[in-house]
This record gives structure tokens, sequence and C-alpha cells, in this order.
């Protein structure tokens, strides 16, 4: 039997596979946890920032576990919608590493690892069916990715590597 890609989303697998935080004496976490968990991937095409347009984005600052495979990932979108990433929205870009907790739960997001990334989030709001590209979505669950948009409580915008 083959082992998973990605670990079941859940804390303490999530733990195991992208690492336990560590917290600094100020609360936050700490630079050495992240200094060896994550780290930055290139993106091929320029993203500006969803929820301020003005600030373009070159580089997402991921789980060090989940670099290779996000690059990946990126690199065939980049291939398959080169002519197509604007129209798509995929410029838009909602967020990787962020350690914060899942919205109106009392749980870590899978952002909290950097194993979590969002796509044109204004088209693609919580609780909507948003319009998210099939294609894109196929890369991501090729990949092993979650596709946040089957979920019980939509979330299209949200791709994670998690089973």
């Amino acid at each position: 039997m083959t082992q998973p890609l990605w670990p079941v989303d859940e804390v303490h697998a999530l733990e195991s596979r992208f690492g336990r935080h560590e917290f600094g004496m100020d609360g936050q976490v700490s630079e050495r946890w992240e200094r060896a968990n994550l780290t930055t991937i290139d993106i091929p095409w320029v993203m500006w920032l969803a929820w301020d347009k003005k600030v373009a984005i070159y580089k997402i600052r991921c789980n060090r576990q989940v670099s290779s495979s996000l690059g990946s990932i990126l690199q065939k979108i980049n291939r398959l919608f080169k002519n197509d990433i604007t129209k798509l929205g995929l410029d838009m870009y909602g967020g990787c590493y962020n350690y914060r907790m899942i919205r109106n739960r009392n749980r870590l997001s899978v952002h909290a690892w950097g194993a979590a990334i969002d796509l044109n989030p204004g088209a693609n709001q919580l609780g909507t069916k948003g319009n998210m590209s099939p294609g894109v979505v196929e890369i991501f669950e090729d990949a092993g990715w979650t596709w946040g948009g089957q979920w019980k409580r939509s979330d299209p915008m949200h791709f994670q590597a998690t089973q």
C-alpha cells in the first residue's frame, strides 16, 4: 500500500508533516520555526494582492514540504492557461502562509503551515459556488491537493495540500 502524498486535515497530522509551531516571547510564530519550515518560490506570472491591486506579487512563501508541488502546479497552470491568466482571475492572490485560525472555527487553518493557497478570492468567496476554472482544479487535484470548492461550506478560492 502506498503512503498518501499529503496528510489528513487534522492538526496532529499537519504538525507531523509540516512542522509543529514554536512561538517567541511575543507570542508570534518563532523565526526559527519559519526558517526551518518555510521557503519562497517564484511565481511564473505576476500576481496582484487581491485586497490591494497596486501590490505586485512575484514570490510565494510556503512550507518547504509543498514548495516543489506548488511550484510545479503553478508552472503547469502557466503553460496551459498562459493567455487566460487574467481572464480566469489567477493573477489575483489571496495568500499562502498566514498563521491564523479557520474563519468561525477554533482550529488552525492549513494556511498556518504554509500548505494552502487562495486564488481569485474576489470571484470565489467563502460560501459561494465561485467561478474557479475546472482545469485549474484538475491540476491541483492531480497533484493530490484538495479544493475547497467541494466542501460542504464551499471555499472555491482555496487549495490545500491535504487528503
